[in-house]
């Protein structure tokens, strides 16, 4: 599966971090998440998940990265983190619809 569009239904995110999802080759993905629904806290959210894309590809590339550079903080479970986070866990993925414009990881 490449593109995973749920846009119509508003997912809670205890169902968006339940269990492990099988769709690790995702390239685009277009989903609304309870209680992210501000505009400001979508670009934060694509904020987060650019940092932290270019911090691994700098890893994998064997770049120097700064120790805090794109990392994100365990600690913080606000939903914003939250989705940043599981937005990370695909590799492959390149372009992000959350309830507010296309994003587009360049």
């Amino acid at each position: 599966m490449e593109i995973l569009d749920l846009h119509a239904h508003e997912m809670d995110m205890d169902e968006v971090e339940m269990g492990d999802w099988i769709c690790r080759d995702l390239k685009e993905i277009r989903l609304r998440v309870k209680g992210l629904n501000i505009k400001d806290n979508i670009l934060k959210a694509i904020v987060l998940w650019r940092k932290g894309c270019w911090r691994r590809w700098r890893e994998q590339a064997g770049t120097p990265v700064a120790e805090e550079e794109g990392r994100l903080d365990e600690t913080d479970m606000s939903i914003v983190a939250l989705i940043a986070c599981h937005l990370l866990k695909f590799d492959t993925l390149w372009t992000a619809w959350l309830g507010y414009q296309t994003w587009i990881l360049i």
